[in-house]
């Protein structure tokens, strides 16, 4: 947890992403969940914690960080919405996935890790590495 209000001092402080008024709010509801692991006399308290915090994470973070990344922008004219962003984002996670399958079908030999995913080749995954950057670099010149 000391690692995570780390992160989350240097992300506010340095990136100036959070709002410092965001402590308010975020430190009460953490005390919150252990106080109540606290009163429940849960078999494993600490694995509780960490699934309802990290589950928050796993949630919350990516999609925050999308809303912000969709506002990033080089020029100056800051606070608008690029949906193309996000879209590309999406595109181009799909278009990696198709063709990690389609190469990792049709060439794949070197097993990547059988024991998580038996099907995934290394084949799979430079094809699909590919497959995205020649996409995005399509999206790159349709969009923008």
């Amino acid at each position: 947890m000391a690692i995570g209000v780390i992160a989350f001092i240097f992300l506010s402080y340095f990136l100036v992403f959070f709002p410092p008024s965001i402590f308010v709010v975020i430190l009460p509801l953490i005390s919150c969940i252990f106080i109540r692991e606290l009163f429940r006399n849960a078999e494993k308290p600490f694995n509780n914690i960490a699934i309802t915090i990290l589950g928050v994470i796993y949630l919350a973070l990516p999609l925050a960080l999308m809303s912000a990344i969709s506002q990033f922008s080089f020029t100056p004219s800051e606070g608008t919405y690029h949906p193309f962003i996000i879209l590309g984002y999406v595109f181009i996670v799909w278009i990696y996935d198709i063709g990690g399958f389609t190469f990792g079908r049709r060439m794949g030999k070197h097993k990547l890790f059988e024991r998580i995913s038996p099907k995934k080749t290394w084949e799979g995954v430079i094809g699909g590495a590919v497959v995205a950057l020649l996409a995005a670099v399509v999206y790159l010149k349709i969009f923008y």
